[in-house]
């Protein structure tokens, strides 16, 4: 029960997440409004590689990712140390994947 409740607040911190982003939307009039680094960028460009760099740098997805890490933490005895290295390095390996794939097509197709 201690992984449902870990999943349960993960959620609850999306469900945030949600709020926020259709909230800023609304503010900014940028669908691609998000609370990331990508708000300093005036007129953002979703072909950037750059500027989607920016956006991945969420404060929500850091904190949803921060709670999974405690909660791994937690379920396997493991040290949050630990927890944190798998949990970040994961998103960064498949975050860096997308982005490397999504700018390797922009350069095949002539983006």
């Amino acid at each position: 029960m201690k992984a449902v409740e870990i999943a349960g607040l993960a959620n609850m911190i999306l469900v945030l997440d949600v709020i926020v982003r259709t909230s800023l939307v609304f503010i900014t009039g940028n669908l691609f409004s998000t609370l990331s680094l990508a708000l300093l960028v005036k007129d953002f460009d979703p072909q950037n590689t750059l500027h989607s760099l920016l956006a991945v740098v969420n404060a929500m997805t850091l904190w949803l990712l921060a709670v999974r890490s405690f909660g791994l933490a937690k379920l396997t005895g493991a040290s949050v140390g630990k927890a944190v290295a798998w949990v970040f390095g994961i998103w960064i390996v498949l975050t860096g994947a997308m982005i490397g794939f999504g700018a390797a097509m922009r350069a095949a197709l002539g983006g």
